[in-house]
């Protein structure tokens, strides 16, 4: 069961990393990018994320489990997505907040593989909870700061979004090989 959840969220994390990465650094170097193209391109990359929780809802393989977070997040994903797509200028006043919120509830997702690791003394559950760890400020970071300027906001947010998305990718690569 375990197996293949962490293996079907496997690609799924590496599609999503990869296109925050692209996505971070376009915003690192096109700084001057419109709120519009921001906002659809997060709704897109919120629409796989609500495609696959629900494709994951429905394909586990434990239904008699009532609650599954895969479903929250993936709730919550869809109402932000529809919200910047009928929205789009939302953004502008609350970029980080709206993708400091997706990282947090994202990083949830992670905590439980990190706790199956903790439980059965795997012997990269250090590296997890240090990545784990540095997401979380990452995103308190960009959640609490109150930058101003377009132009320092986008790029900071790229920089933040790009550094999150990799770690992501080593945690995901991790979880992953430990499943084996």
């Amino acid at each position: 069961m375990l197996k293949d959840e962490v293996r079907n969220s496997f690609y799924i994390n590496l599609v999503i990393s990869i296109l925050t990465t692209i996505f971070g650094i376009w915003l690192l170097y096109k700084p001057y990018a419109t709120i519009t193209f921001i906002s659809m391109f997060i709704a897109m990359i919120l629409m796989v994320v609500v495609g696959f929780s629900i494709y994951k809802y429905f394909t586990r393989s434990d239904k008699k489990k009532k609650f599954d977070f895969s479903i929250i997040y993936g709730l919550i994903s869809l109402i932000i997505a529809l919200f910047l797509f009928i929205k789009p200028t939302f953004i502008k006043e609350g970029i980080q907040e709206v993708i400091s919120i997706i990282m947090i509830l994202y990083l949830f997702s992670k905590y439980t593989y990190t706790m199956i690791m903790y439980k059965s003394k795997d012997k990269n559950i250090n590296v997890c909870i240090f990545i784990i760890s540095i997401m979380l400020i990452l995103s308190l970071i960009l959640l609490f700061n109150s930058v101003k300027t377009v132009f320092m906001m986008n790029q900071i947010l790229g920089s933040f979004i790009c550094f999150y998305s990799i770690l992501n990718i080593i945690l995901s690569f991790i979880f992953y090989n430990n499943i084996k």
